[in-house]
């Protein structure tokens, strides 16, 4: 069926960059292939920002897929989301933020002609500049083989060469192993246990309120 061509559409265009990397630059809504000395070539990732309008833009991605391909992408993400969560909430949460235009860029891991990793990272209200990161979502059958830890170990490099400061609320074994840092977080304030918030992209946050995107309100 229709679905299905346009399954077989998407994994041979992910089978065609596989051996890419690509980054998305604070306000910048374009995809950047990332020089080999900065990243890894076996990580097998590529980004997708959303454009000023609330529209996906799939970047060097939108060359090769027809809007039916790219909701069979969003459709993936969506079916990853809810299996790694184990329900909706997260894809729900995800939803609300591309709704609201709060979304400053997402990320997929293809692997074998499907996605396997994701991430979102979304404009906090306040301190101005900085981003969250949430959800992040390893598909549940590729769990414990290190795929998170070195996604998120490109992110937390890229905020560190960018000097972006990136929020996280999460299981600190993990992610401080990823490049966060709970001690970078403890003078900051929020709504949510510090002693679960970790930062990366700066030495250590001077003492500040945490506000999250109104998205968040209820997670």
């Amino acid at each position: 069926g229709i679905l299905q061509r346009c399954g077989a559409g998407v994994d041979r265009t992910i089978n065609q960059i596989l051996d890419q990397c690509f980054e998305l630059r604070p306000g910048q809504f374009d995809v950047e292939m990332l020089r080999p000395s900065r990243v890894r070539r076996d990580e097998r990732q590529v980004d997708l920002g959303l454009g000023r309008g609330g529209q996906l833009d799939l970047g060097l991605f939108g060359r090769f897929l027809e809007p039916l391909q790219r909701e069979f992408v969003l459709a993936q993400v969506d079916a990853l989301l809810r299996a790694a969560f184990g329900g909706p909430e997260e894809a729900e949460l995800v939803a609300k933020l591309r709704k609201a235009r709060l979304i400053a860029g997402e990320q997929v891991m293809p692997m074998g002609g499907r996605i396997v990793g994701y991430y979102a990272l979304s404009n906090m209200v306040k301190p101005k500049g900085w981003l969250c990161l949430a959800p992040v979502a390893i598909a549940p059958d590729v769990q414990r083989r290190g795929y998170g830890k070195r996604m998120i170990g490109m992110l937390t490099e890229w905020a560190r060469i960018t000097q972006t400061p990136v929020v996280v609320l999460g299981e600190p074994a993990f992610y401080e192993k990823a490049g966060f840092s709970r001690k970078g977080a403890a003078a900051l304030t929020g709504p949510y246990p510090i002693d679960h918030t970790m930062v990366c992209g700066l030495a250590g946050a001077p003492a500040q309120d945490l506000i999250y995107p109104p998205s968040f309100n209820g997670v």
